[in-house]
């Protein structure tokens, strides 16, 4: 068919010589295309050709033995297994320069750039947990560049998909270790692997199972939930502390808060019994929560009564109460258990924030690197004071 074509278009460039020099584009193109072609298909012709001298040597194979029933000497039969082998031996040198190259590809270093977010990457284990009981991943999805043999880049950014088989832990894992008990996992990569970016963390924390089995009364809340939901999981959680009130039956219980709320108006919470909002510690199914857990913008203002703010005692990404607004916490109400260690854990009160607590005010637990361990403020006119109980 490309060679009809080519006719085609030569005899077009004699009927019309003004255009000779305009017909080289399409001549090398059609040339080079018929050319691709040919050497694409040789291998399957090879092997078609090999069948089709199979069915014609089955052919005489049938006209000899009728030979003989005639009492003749039959023909020399030919070597089909040395014909096979030849095109087998074809395909295999076809095969040699993708092959090497995708050998060559495996082996060559590369420079890592970036890690993809683990999934579950914070949950809590049970004491009593061995190593394979962990949930540790057993790839990590990453991308970089290959580099050549003097370290430079080469080529674009790739995709890479690397299997973890080793782990570094510390520190050392401990199958009895007690409650509270952080572990740090980081992933053990080839030799062939450097890597600019920070290697990702797995965190194990050892639950206590004793606190785990007294919780019974429980509903999880989740500021970017639906207060349609039951509040009975993680993936129902309820989005008010109202709502989740009500679901508690007014009576004392945990409140799991599996993702700040946000505070932007006037809102009381006062409980009938005590009530723990505490950080969920994670799970198989669903990650830890490591945020804030009361964020009042400036528009806001909640004042608190008989609630317990816990932390969960593992090391969190930011204070338990973020305060832009107004902030009121009675005497009945405590906050414990939060680390934070860039600013206070307890409650960080902002430029224009204000906050008002009571002398007696519990803060057990709540710790930071370098500022005050339970409350700091930003510069501005932030307002912090306390009354005394009666």
């Amino acid at each position: 068919m490309l060679e009809k074509l080519l006719y085609k278009i030569v005899d077009f460039g004699r009927k019309h010589p003004s255009l000779r020099y305009v017909m080289l584009l399409p001549l090398a193109v059609i040339y080079l295309l018929d050319s691709i072609l040919y050497y694409l298909s040789l291998p399957f012709r090879l092997i078609f050709v090999a069948f089709s001298n199979l069915r014609k040597e089955k052919i005489e194979i049938l006209e000899v033995e009728d030979y003989l029933n005639k009492e003749q000497a039959p023909p020399k039969p030919k070597h089909r297994f040395r014909k096979a082998l030849a095109v087998v031996i074809l395909l295999g040198l076809c095969a040699i320069y993708p092959i090497s190259r995708y050998v060559k590809s495996m082996s060559r270093p590369m420079l890592i750039t970036h890690f993809e977010a683990l999934a579950d990457d914070q949950l809590m284990i049970a004491q009593g947990s061995t190593i394979d009981e962990l949930a540790l991943p057993d790839t990590i999805q990453a991308s970089g560049y290959a580099l050549d043999k003097a370290g430079n880049q080469v080529g674009n950014e790739k995709s890479i998909n690397l299997k973890i088989s080793q782990w570094n832990v510390e520190p050392g894992f401990e199958a009895e270790a007690e409650a509270g008990v952080t572990y740090t996992f980081t992933p053990i990569l080839s030799e062939r692997f450097e890597t600019e970016a920070p290697l990702p963390l797995i965190i194990r924390t050892v639950s206590s199972n004793y606190i785990e089995s007294e919780i019974v009364n429980e509903v999880y809340l989740n500021g970017k939930g639906s207060d349609a939901n039951d509040g009975q999981s993680p993936l129902t959680a309820v989005q008010s502390f109202e709502r989740a009130k009500e679901l508690l039956n007014h009576e004392a219980g945990t409140i799991w808060i599996i993702n700040g709320i946000t505070i932007k108006d006037e809102q009381v919470w006062d409980a009938d019994q005590p009530i723990t909002l505490k950080r969920y510690m994670g799970s198989a199914s669903y990650p830890a929560y490591t945020g804030t857990l009361i964020d009042i913008r400036s528009s806001g203002s909640l004042t608190l009564n008989q609630i317990s703010i816990d932390g969960s005692s593992f090391e969190s990404e930011a204070a338990a109460i973020l305060v832009d607004g107004k902030l009121k916490i009675s005497e009945l109400t405590q906050i414990i258990n939060n680390q934070y260690p860039d600013h206070a854990g307890a409650i960080d009160v902002g430029s224009k924030g204000s906050l008002e607590y009571p002398e007696s005010l519990t803060f057990d637990g709540c710790s930071t690197d370098i500022h005050g361990s339970y409350i700091s403020m930003q510069n501005g006119s932030s307002i912090i004071s306390y009354t005394q109980a009666e």
